[in-house]
């Protein structure tokens, strides 16, 4: 997505924040037990973040990997040991329909798996290509772009050995309606779940057709979740492409052009080879769908597994079931103090014309996390059918109980400044402008990590070019992924999304 339309821009110029007169403790730091890691071959990472290859990028390809670095940093972790260990693994280079920053002499990293990509533009649609190393024609005949074009287009991208990522679908000014069912993976999480852009609505589907011809059934579908925002949006075209069998990993982007650090959210992927992982095995992994999606990467975790008479799986398998078979599901997770961990399930539908009017995912159990955020794992029996598909959501409380009383009204109303930011940036200009020091902005030579407080946008001392980089405290996180109806925050925030098991035919 091009950056112009994202409101942190309009973050320049305002002015540097108040004294508020108080000396306010910072908030205990809590150190938390996982239920998966590295080890386990679960690296995290980023899939979505441009550089100045970009012509609406700010950052050298050195700076991008510094910046991705940054939570490594000793001051960093020694404010934020919740994060040690939880550094990004990986991260993809995705410039608009440019895959120059591959060749950078400065595409190197002694940490960090590097994904050489693009972000291509289909026609305003746009998708990332992971793993792409040269340009990809998006108009074979001449004769204007088309739905024809992009499906020749996807199999190019696999020819080539790369995935291709449908970004922000559901994005008003950069909408994915084309209907394509080849693709590997769909971003459901673009930057803030509440901080994002227009969601898209019926007008835009009249607009679409009358310049490209009909939207998919998918987002025809989707359309009528605009109440729930370009995510809730998002959410809902996944789960119409599984109720026809479109089975894809879900996946997350920062879409870092300037700001605010890369790996919020994260994208997790099980990888064969775990720490000692390449870009293939990345890649590979994405494309056998065992991922899931958090709003950073010491976030929330999930696990989902699954056994059934034909054997076992997990996120983003096909399991094998006969009619009405009765299968084990057990969720892992962790890092969700005092959140809620739901099960969605949903059944195929059996023609794209029936979609528009049927039920999709629906809540089939919820259980309460614990308030200390530690591992759990729970359990339940389930009659399927062949079709039918489940996954896994964790959501947190958007205001934690012991912030309520002194920050509750002001983190709910950053809430609904990042949801209205859609309409009206003025609004998450002036409170997020307050949140930051302006002249660490303009001068990032003046960070320094003793001036950190724990309800403002910390400086990224790492960041040396204007304009400067911050990193988002879990409050202020918190407030940018709220889940909103109708842009009122639901006291709910997005904490982590699994691809879903799909359910099969038994052999025979």
């Amino acid at each position: 997505m091009r950056s112009d339309y994202l409101p942190v821009l309009l973050l320049f110029g305002c002015p540097a924040p108040a004294d508020s007169g108080t000396d306010s403790a910072p908030p205990e730091q809590p150190v938390y037990e996982d239920v998966l890691s590295a080890a386990d071959g679960w690296l995290v990472g980023d899939l979505h973040a441009h550089t100045s290859y970009s012509s609406d990028g700010f950052d050298a390809v050195a700076s991008q990997i510094a910046m991705a670095s940054a939570l490594e940093d000793p001051a960093f972790l020694e404010a934020h040991p919740a994060y040690q260990g939880h550094g990004l693994d990986f991260l993809a280079f995705t410039d608009h329909s440019s895959v120059e920053a591959a060749f950078d002499p400065d595409f190197v990293s002694d940490r960090l798996v590097l994904i050489p990509g693009a972000e291509w533009n289909f026609s305003i649609a746009e998708a990332n290509l992971h793993g792409l190393e040269q340009s990809v024609s998006v108009d074979l005949e001449g004769d204007g772009f088309d739905a024809d074009d992009l499906r020749a287009a996807v199999e190019t991208v696999h020819c080539l050995g790369a995935n291709f990522s449908i970004n922000h679908p559901m994005a008003a000014n950069y909408p994915f309606a084309w209907d394509v069912r080849s693709h590997d993976s769909l971003e459901i999480w673009n930057a803030g779940w509440a901080l994002s852009v227009p969601p898209a609505d019926q007008a835009l589907i009249v607009e679409w057709e009358a310049a490209r011809g009909p939207v998919s059934p998918f987002f025809r579908r989707a359309v009528q979740a605009h109440s729930l925002h370009a995510g809730g949006e998002a959410l809902v075209l996944y789960e119409a492409m599984l109720a026809r069998g479109v089975h894809v990993a879900v996946v997350g982007g920062s879409d870092r052009h300037i700001l605010f650090l890369p790996g919020f959210p994260a994208t997790r992927v099980l990888v064969e080879g775990g720490a000692a992982a390449d870009r293939e095995a990345v890649l590979a992994g994405i494309r056998s769908r065992r991922t899931f999606v958090s709003r950073g990467p010491a976030g929330p975790q999930l696990l989902l597994e699954v056994e059934s008479a034909a054997g076992e799986g997990m996120m983003g398998d096909q399991l094998s079931v006969a009619a009405g078979e009765t299968v084990t599901v057990r969720i892992g997770t962790a890092r969700a103090p005092s959140g809620q961990l739901r099960l969605i399930h949903g059944v195929a539908v059996a023609s794209d014309e029936e979609l528009e009017g049927a039920a999709l995912g629906q809540q089939i159990a919820s259980w309460d996390l614990a308030a200390d955020g530690g591992a759990e794992r729970f359990e339940l029996e389930l009659a399927v059918q062949s079709g039918d598909w489940l996954y896994p959501v964790i959501v947190e409380p958007t205001v934690p109980a012991e912030l309520e009383a002194e920050h509750g009204a002001a983190l709910l109303d950053l809430a609904r400044a990042a949801a209205a930011a859609t309409t009206d940036f003025t609004a998450i200009s002036k409170i997020a402008g307050s949140l930051m020091d302006t002249e660490v902005l303009a001068d990032p030579s003046e960070c320094d990590p003793a001036d950190w407080e724990p309800m403002m946008l910390q400086c990224i001392p790492a960041d040396t070019q204007p304009p400067g980089s911050f990193f988002v405290p879990d409050p202020l996180q918190r407030a940018f992924n709220a889940m909103t109806v109708d842009g009122e925050p639901t006291g709910w925030t997005m904490g982590a999304i699994g691809s879903a098991v799909m359910f099969v035919p038994a052999a025979g």
